[in-house]
């Protein structure tokens, strides 16, 4: 969503090799207003990131609707749960990308009950890491095994 001013808003390109200087950085100046601008090295982390711009927000958002549900059913309505879930979150990926510290050491740094910890460890235990592992994946190539043939190449001309 390359649009300033939006919360999230990104760009993500790859420059070809025959891409001067002068209008590699004219091209960058246009979108500094943006949260973020990834210059990429291949068109296969091109398609991870394409991969990743659906995935990311629906798995959250699958995440956050599934907590609801549970915090729901524990007794806090559901308006009530959703709204401290996205608070948290969004303090979370704050925290994230302002402190530049790994994600495990801000999961440790949240983990303060015994309560959090055994609801961490049913996620761990029905193999949450590998299951968005392999979602990324398959986001990527669309369940095929590798890039996909004919599909024309995004780089910057």
């Amino acid at each position: 969503r390359p649009f300033p001013g939006d919360r999230g808003a990104f760009l993500a390109f790859f420059a070809a090799n025959y891409v001067n200087a002068a209008a590699l950085s004219a091209f960058r100046g246009l979108f500094g207003g943006l949260d973020l601008v990834l210059e990429l090295e291949s068109e296969q982390q091109f398609e991870v990131v394409v991969g990743l711009a659906g995935l990311a927000p629906a798995t959250m958002f699958t995440i956050m609707d599934a907590m609801a549900d549970g915090a729901l059913m524990m007794g806090l309505p559901r308006g009530t749960a959703l709204k401290f879930i996205a608070t948290v979150l969004l303090g979370s990926a704050q925290g994230l990308i302002e402190g530049g510290r790994h994600p495990a050491l801000l999961r440790d740094s949240a983990l303060t009950s015994r309560s959090a910890a055994a609801g961490l460890m049913e996620l761990e235990s029905a193999g949450i890491r590998g299951l968005l592992m392999r979602a990324v994946r398959e986001a990527m190539t669309g369940g095929a095994p590798g890039p996909q043939p004919g599909r024309q190449p995004h780089a910057l001309a």
